[in-house]
């Protein structure tokens, strides 16, 4: 019997790439579900290419108060009112909990918003809260074969890398674009490890640097110090969709904590992390194929401050680029 599936994360834009690689596996290794996705429109496209999510439904609520969420979403749900058999809430805030009451579904699983887990494993407990993945099939962390790009219809991924003139030659991808600038690693350090990494590598990669116009400042900062090097800025020009395949043919990752973080690890891409005071507990990169640096070893580890209360940030600082060279070198693909 079919049983049809609402699942929601309305913000932010990390949070809510996350359960895409979840939810693909889900409506891919049950084909009896119908998964319907409530989305920020910045992510329906990458959703609406998962062969496991039906229908994705985009859903702005940036920059608003509790009330002017619930506000937005009840007329909404109130129109899908009888359609679902199951709410996965994956928000789970106090918008999203009133907000479920108009929907009328038989059973509700709600994601741990505080628990010391990692964001896929609270996805996946989420899920297998309301007997779904009876097989416990699902993958929490990326493997050959089944990353999130397993998940999708095929992209043209050679048309793509045409189009941003990134078709002949190998690439590295720099994302310097954190949230917060208690989160910002130097630029000057991202400079001194392109140079280590040509040193390293026997070749000169091009740099390309993706992002949405929020780290637009960075990023052409960033650019600027790297004359004559080709460099392609592709701030705000791509999809996620598009940032995808991209990543997918890199060499690799290296990026602060950000949504283009999410998206590349779920990917299979390689990505070094530099996650600062954010809570790797919930926010770290996963697999094999990855590396962070986080500031567990400090006393005041995870304080998510937007300016150091204690005037050092060595949860920054303290990351090297030898250290970040040592791991690019560990899972970066070779260039050809």
């Amino acid at each position: 019997m079919t049983r049809r599936i609402l699942a929601w994360r309305f913000h932010a834009l990390g949070d809510a790439i996350i359960p895409v690689y979840y939810l693909g596996q889900l409506g891919k290794f049950y084909p009896d579900l119908q998964i319907d996705y409530v989305c920020p429109p910045g992510v329906a496209d990458l959703a609406q290419a998962s062969t496991g999510i039906r229908q994705t439904k985009p859903v702005e609520l940036r920059f608003m108060r509790s009330w002017q969420q619930v506000i937005r979403l009840i007329p909404r749900v109130r129109a899908w009112r009888g359609r679902y058999d199951i709410l996965l809430d994956l928000q789970h805030n106090r918008a999203a909990s009133i907000a479920s009451r108009f929907l009328g579904t038989h059973q509700t699983g709600r994601f741990d918003r505080f628990g010391r887990l990692s964001a896929g494993e609270r996805t996946v407990n989420c899920i297998r809260s309301v007997g779904l993945d009876p097989d416990n099939r699902l993958a929490i962390e990326p493997r050959p074969g089944l990353t999130l790009l397993d998940t999708q219809d095929s992209v043209d991924q050679q048309q793509v890398l045409r189009r941003f003139d990134l078709d002949t030659r190998p690439y590295v991808v720099f994302n310097p674009a954190a949230a917060l600038p208690t989160r910002f690693w130097p630029l000057d350090n991202y400079c001194s490890l392109l140079d280590r990494l040509d040193q390293s590598l026997g070749s000169e990669p091009d740099v390309v640097l993706l992002g949405i116009s929020k780290g637009a400042k960075r990023l052409e900062q960033l650019a600027s110090r790297l004359p004559g090097r080709r460099v392609v800025n592709l701030v705000d020009q791509t999809t996620l969709l598009h940032a995808q395949q991209i990543l997918a043919g890199a060499c690799g990752l290296v990026s602060e904590d950000s949504g283009l973080m999410h998206l590349a690890w779920m990917s299979g891409v390689p990505t070094v992390a530099i996650m600062g005071n954010s809570p790797t507990y919930w926010s770290r990169p996963l697999g094999p194929h990855t590396r962070w640096f986080g500031s567990e070893h400090l006393d005041c580890a995870f304080c998510k401050a937007e300016a150091c209360p204690l005037g050092h940030t060595r949860c920054i600082t303290d990351v090297t680029v030898e250290h970040v060279l040592a791991a690019c070198l560990d899972v970066f693909h070779r260039p050809q």
